[in-house]
């Protein structure tokens, strides 16, 4: 049988249970589900009896929802389960397999096994699967839950125009997110106080807790490069408000491509040529002109080359 204490509860299902929507109690043979509390007290316990166990379960739990007797929530629930101590025993790759699995059954991921599985990527170094899969979520737009993995991910692989844009994101929409980056010492106590209770509201401070802990092995050991890049970027960059956020004549997509690629000023236009400028997505000649006229750039040095490289 397993340890209760092994059995965990996500902060999404605390969110059902809270609503009223609890778990059925479903009857189990005697082989399956013996009443061995001395076994559970036993210093004899292992992991790996309790892992087998776990799987008897789940695949109890399949057959169970195959013949109609349990729902779909309770089926996946005990995948989701099995995957939570496979992740909190270092054992990932299986951990991805549950939570996948889930994903693809549950269209309205009830869940939010998206938020694991982009966890998981970060922790086994899959950097360019973690970012195929985001780029797949942009129908569901803003999750600081997906963002800031993928964040550590983009640091930690090169990937620093990702990056960037990343942190221009969380900085416009969570209060004090500068101030965090801004920390001599990543807040490691605050990270798991909250990341353990779960708690948090939507585009708030704990809720980039919440998602630092979801990674926290991987912070254990470059936690520290981490806030350092965070550090240098924001002695960079200006906090606040950029220049080319107030150019009324370009569209929220136009703003976030500028900063991006570290536009911020209407001076950092003067690295840039006009075949360039171009050639970013949504910038036309008539939003070149205009950018002249705000005088972003000289007319001198926005002009295409008059000769080909040879």
């Amino acid at each position: 049988m397993v340890k209760a204490s092994k059995i965990v509860d996500l902060d999404e299902y605390r969110m059902l249970k809270a609503l009223g929507d609890e778990l059925e109690e479903f009857p189990f043979d005697d082989d399956f589900l013996e009443d061995e509390e001395d076994e559970l007290d036993s210093e004899n316990w292992n992991l790996f009896e309790d892992l087998t166990e776990l799987r008897k379960r789940v695949d109890y739990y399949q057959e169970l929802h195959e013949n109609g007797e349990i729902s779909e929530k309770d089926y996946y629930f005990s995948k989701v389960n099995l995957g939570m101590v496979y992740k909190q025993n270092g054992l990932y790759q299986r951990a991805l397999e549950q939570f996948e699995a889930v994903y693809e059954l549950d269209l309205s991921d009830l869940f939010a096994c998206r938020h694991e599985i982009m966890a998981l990527y970060i922790l086994t170094s899959q950097y360019d699967k973690a970012l195929v899969f985001f780029k797949k979520q942009s129908d569901i737009g803003h999750d600081i839950l997906l963002e800031i993995p993928l964040l550590v991910g983009a640091i930690l692989d090169g990937h620093d125009e990702m990056a960037h844009y990343l942190i221009e994101v969380l900085n416009a929409d969570v209060k004090d997110f500068a101030i965090f980056c801004q920390s001599p010492e990543l807040l490691m106590d605050d990270i798991m106080y909250v990341g353990a209770a779960g708690i948090h509201c939507p585009d708030s401070l704990e809720t980039v807790y919440v998602g630092l802990y979801r990674i926290l092995p991987l912070l254990m050991t470059a936690g520290n490069y981490v806030q350092a890049y965070l550090n240098d970027y924001f002695s960079e960059h200006k906090v606040g408000q950029a220049e080319v956020e107030a150019l009324a004549f370009l569209s929220e997509y136009q703003i976030e491509i500028l900063l991006a690629h570290d536009i911020y000023d209407l001076q950092d236009f003067q690295v840039w040529t006009e075949a360039e400028i171009l050639a970013l997505p949504q910038f036309g000649k008539v939003t070149l002109g205009k950018l002249k006229e705000a005088g972003a750039v000289s007319y001198t040095h926005l002009t295409l080359p008059t000769k080909l490289e040879v």
